[in-house]
């Protein structure tokens, strides 16, 4: 039910978004569906990490969001090949 009512909506609607995006050469035209649940996959798994108790997590909560945005859009490249 919830993969129904809540996850395969908001997956559909981050698919459009990241069409839009590639079309617009925001991001690159990758696998797109792969894509959206990758991502989706870290961010419930880092929930649910969160959940557990993990402690480095929980100190480092508020700094999460500007961290994956780092991540997800510059990588973990220090330098440009």
């Amino acid at each position: 039910l919830y993969y129904q009512k809540v996850l395969e909506p908001t997956l559909a609607m981050a698919e459009t978004i990241f069409q839009q995006w590639a079309d617009q050469q925001v991001v690159k035209p990758v696998n797109l569906t792969l894509t959206v649940r990758a991502i989706s996959g870290m961010l419930l798994g880092l929930i649910l990490e969160y959940i557990m108790g993990d402690k480095p997590l929980e100190v480092a909560w508020d700094e999460l969001p500007d961290f994956l945005t780092d991540l997800l859009l510059d990588g973990l490249r220090s330098t440009p090949l």
